[in-house]
Order: structure tokens, then sequence, then C-alpha cells
């Protein structure tokens, strides 16, 4: 690696793009794959489906202890094979 590099010739925001989404993969142990796998061929559905449907929605807001709320037990999220 060089000490220094010249950007006097970069170009900024070259490659930004404000409506890009960016797709993080999510890896799960084979037990929860194996669960999800089921619901998935159940459902005709593919798995990222599935695991979407069985998250949370992202804009759930939690009180946070620092506002009085009460700590709560984990919340654990049942998928139905129907």
């Amino acid at each position: 690696m060089k000490k220094q590099y010249d950007f006097s010739q970069g170009e900024r925001g070259k490659f930004y793009s404000p409506d890009a989404e960016m797709n993080i993969p999510v890896y799960l142990d084979a037990g929860n794959l194996s669960f999800v796998e089921k619901i998935a061929v159940k459902k005709k559905k593919n798995i990222s489906t599935v695991v979407n449907d069985l998250a949370p929605p992202q804009n759930l807001w939690v009180p946070s202890r620092a506002m009085g709320a009460r700590p709560q037990e984990p919340r654990i999220f049942k998928a139905s094979l129907r």
C-alpha cells in the first residue's frame, strides 16, 4: 500500500445511487434452515419470503428501559405449517 494517493482527479459520488437497496445474506443454522424449508415447501414459497413472514416488522418500536418500560421476555415467533 502506498503512503499517499492522489485523488485530485477523483469524482465525488460517481458510484452513489440513492435508490440502491442492499440485500444482506442471512445464514441459518441447520435446524432453523430445515424448519424454514419445510414451511416454504408446504406453502410453495421461497425461503426468503418465509423468513420475512416470520420476522417482526422492521418498524416495530420497543420502548427502552430508560423511558420507564419494564423488561420483556424475548419474543418467540412460531410459524404454522397450515
